[in-house]
């Protein structure tokens, strides 16, 4: 390989997967130190985004344990992998103690979580967005906690805008990150709904509107596709939409995807319709649902077709994810198959 031009070499490695890299860190140590290297790290990160070379699926089931699903670029998909039970229950635990005591007259609370990058920073952080409750059931006060990894300690930040929101404003699930911040969907006083967003490198918060312009029984869903901010309606009874926001923050860049029609959902199939990833040529699109299972939904026939995976939790929520050798603490990867 010593005859081999070294920016050959480089474009080489550039292609392969995690597990790959690590098995040639052992072939010599200026090997070991260049892929080891922050900028190596992070261009093979850029090229398994661009190119999906690196994509798999993970899998949470109701017991809060992780899976992984090999997901090829032909649309194929490998075992389910047990790889790790989640900590949700330890992150719970450490917040539960940050935010203690409570404030009077208090009988609940309730929260919203988010974990992001703060590239300005380099840092990993964890957001939770808690409103705290009397006997009547109405919101007395709010907090907005950060934690940083880099500096391993919590504290609390600018809570989230007041005027103008109602009470019980958080209709979202958990707090999205894309573009560095985190992203939540609100209602105002005049009911319209808005998306919130707290830059996590300047801590400050932004709004931008949505697409829907209803006010009927519906479920909505914040997520991301392809890269892009993610909106979807769920007219119960009637049809699932999705819109993508081509430009960050630009609500009139808000785009419509497609519609699912609700008659044609497979039995068993929940109110909401999750999309995961388009297929190579665009004519199918990934869906998943809270009640565990992945169907191909075809754009051009309305159609499904259940996607077969050996393996999967019997319930399960589904996220895709990409392959990397960063790791929370800037170390290199240690990775091993069970």
């Amino acid at each position: 390989m010593s005859s081999f031009p070294p920016e050959l070499v480089v474009d080489i490695l550039s292609w392969l997967a995690p597990e790959d890299l690590i098995r040639c860190m052992c072939v010599c140590k200026a090997w070991n130190a260049f892929i080891r290297g922050e900028n190596f790290i992070k261009s093979h990160l850029q090229r398994s985004i661009q190119t999906n070379s690196t994509r798999s699926i993970l899998l949470t089931s109701s017991d809060s344990v992780l899976f992984s699903l090999p997901f090829g670029g032909k649309e194929t998909f490998g075992s389910a992998v047990k790889i790790v039970p989640a900590l949700k229950d330890t992150w719970i635990l450490r917040l539960g103690c940050t935010l203690e005591p409570l404030p009077p007259l208090v009988s609940g609370r309730s929260a919203l979580y988010g974990f992001g990058y703060d590239s300005a920073n380099a840092d990993y952080n964890l957001v939770g967005v808690i409103e705290f409750y009397n006997s009547k059931n109405v919101i007395v006060s709010s907090r907005v906690e950060l934690y940083s990894l880099k500096s391993n300690s919590w504290k609390s930040i600018q809570n989230m805008p007041c005027d103008g929101f109602k009470v019980y404003p958080i209709c979202s699930r958990r707090l999205l990150f894309i573009s560095g911040a985190l992203c939540w969907l609100m209602h105002n006083n005049t009911n319209w709904l808005i998306i919130l967003s707290l830059d996590l490198a300047s801590e400050k918060y932004g709004q931008f509107s949505t697409p829907y312009v209803g006010n009927g029984r519906t479920y909505l869903l914040l997520d991301v596709l392809r890269g892009y901010l993610c909106f979807c309606v769920n007219y119960w009874s009637a049809r699932h939409d999705v819109w993508i926001m081509k430009e960050y923050g630009v609500a009139e860049s808000w785009t419509f995807l497609f519609s699912v029609e609700m008659k044609v959902l497979p039995m068993g199939f929940d109110l909401l319709c999750k999309p995961l990833v388009f297929s190579e040529n665009g004519d199918m699109v990934l869906l998943t649902n809270d009640n565990g299972g992945i169907y191909w939904y075809d754009l051009e026939k309305k159609n499904f077709k259940r996607v077969e995976i050996h393996g999967e939790p019997s319930t399960y929520t589904a996220t895709v994810c990409v392959g990397s050798l960063c790791l929370l603490d800037g170390d290199y990867v240690v990775a091993e198959r069970q």
